[in-house]
């Protein structure tokens, strides 16, 4: 009767906690998955035979009938206690009045059947527009790429093992290769470049201002924030490569030539990130993996163990596609149907968290919170005829803890109609941009 829709629930059996939802919905958290609470609560136990289940094709395998029928039984019954466990232990604190209040069940019951029929309804794209939104982006990628290999050129290091009276030698030598920005040799040439534009802000500050001056004292200042990788390498990420932007002279032909080279870095970079997260995931599918034929040939070596070795075809390359977030297409229009996240750290089947601390929803495949404008130009309705419309709450989450603290002084801003945003750029840059609109609408343009 639960699984049939929200009407047909009690208001006492929803979720009273969403941490409770976290602990059932992590299932890639050992600590947090419900393989874990429901034996722990004495509801079931999930069998190693249970594993199997998730390799199957069909949602009529009997085994993934039992499975679905197991998780939805057990899901809901430790919700059950879990809500009883709350009313024993909970009722006698003196906010429980407002915790355990019929509404409060009511709130967090509506979050999460929204959040199913959300999943449920998808999102329609136009395939039109998608496609020639693509291709467009490809030609850009294209020139980009182009231009960068044809006009700027990157130091890179290249090494070759040989051997020497049967001892083995590295060689180390430095290149001077044209600037690859995206596909085999990119992640190179972008560290290379980030090096390189770090190195010479440094020494042409140091050669037109001397080691003492306020000007090298501001770019030792702002470099200290460059970030490192997981090696502890320097990244050559989207962060390092604007601050590195912020500092490189215009007035030295060297450093303008590493600036522009970065801002092409930047600008390819951001029509990449489209085609790849959401145009090509949409289209064609995520790829995942390259794969190729292969020939058996005899090995070289007389002392090798095995007599015979594997060696790629030439040209037999093939890219594997992750498809799950591949658009279902039906006549004109696509259907995406995104996982909603309505609370923090929930795992996706990747084991990457979704949700954000504020308490916000947030979708992937794809992440519709996050769609750039030329993405939702893509959007459409899924009815005929049908219109979509969107709604935007200024400043929503300072709002929120105003009026939440009780804040006298916010809550007469917000009636006072104060744009907290742009006063904070006026005191940043030390300039009243509401008295300038074109730069109002600039400075505004990154939260927009």
């Amino acid at each position: 009767r639960r699984v049939l829709g929200r009407r047909a629930i009690p208001a006492w059996t929803p979720l009273v906690e969403l941490m409770v939802r976290t602990f059932l919905y992590d299932d890639l958290q050992t600590e947090r998955s419900l393989k874990a609470v429901a034996p722990l609560l004495r509801v079931t136990r999930y069998e190693d035979d249970d594993r199997p289940v998730k390799m199957v094709t069909s949602i009529l395998d009997p085994k993934a009938i039992r499975y679905a029928g197991k998780d939805a039984w057990a899901t809901f019954r430790c919700v059950e206690l879990a809500d009883g466990y709350c009313h024993e232990r909970f009722s006698k604190h003196p906010l429980a009045r407002m915790k355990l209040a019929e509404r409060t069940y009511t709130w967090f019951s509506d979050q999460v059947w929204t959040a199913t029929l959300m999943e449920e309804a998808g999102v329609a794209f136009d395939l039109g527009r998608l496609e020639v939104l693509h291709t467009s982006l490809q030609a850009d990628l294209d020139r980009l790429c182009a231009q960068a290999a044809r006009e700027y050129t990157v130091s890179v290091v290249k090494s070759k093992t040989r051997s020497v009276n049967k001892q083995k030698v590295k060689d180390v030598w430095t290149e001077e290769v044209p600037l690859v920005l995206a596909g085999e040799g990119a992640a190179t040439c972008k560290e290379s470049l980030v090096a390189a534009a770090r190195d010479t802000a440094f020494s042409r500050t140091i050669s037109l201002h001397g080691k003492g001056s306020p000007q090298y004292a501001l770019v030792e200042s702002t470099l200290k924030h460059l970030e490192q990788t997981d090696a502890r390498e320097l990244s050559a990420g989207r962060n390092n490569r604007n601050l590195l932007l912020g500092v490189l002279s215009r007035d030295d032909p060297e450093s303008a030539a590493l600036a522009d080279a970065l801002a092409l870095v930047n600008e390819a970079s951001g029509v990449q990130k489209v085609l790849t997260a959401y145009t090509g995931s949409l289209l064609h599918g995520k790829p995942v993996t390259t794969e190729h034929d292969w020939n058996i040939v005899p090995t070289k070596s007389k002392n090798a163990k095995n007599p015979t070795r594997r060696v790629k075809i030439p040209g037999t390359a093939r890219t594997l596609y992750d498809k799950s977030s591949t658009l279902i297409r039906a006549g004109e229009i696509g259907m995406a149907y995104p996982t909603w996240y309505i609370v923090p750290k929930s795992a996706d089947e990747a084991g990457k968290g979704g949700g954000v601390r504020q308490f916000r929803w947030s979708a992937k495949g794809p992440a519709l919170q996050t769609l750039p404008p030329v993405m939702k130009a893509t959007l459409t309705s899924a009815h005929d005829p049908g219109v979509l419309f969107s709604l935007d709450l200024a400043q929503i989450e300072w709002r929120t803890a105003m009026y939440l603290a009780d804040d006298p002084r916010g809550l007469q801003e917000i009636a006072d109609l104060v744009d907290i945003h742009s006063r904070s750029a006026s005191y940043l840059l030390d300039w009243n941009i509401l008295d300038d609109a074109a730069l109002h609408r600039w400075i505004k343009s990154p939260n927009g």
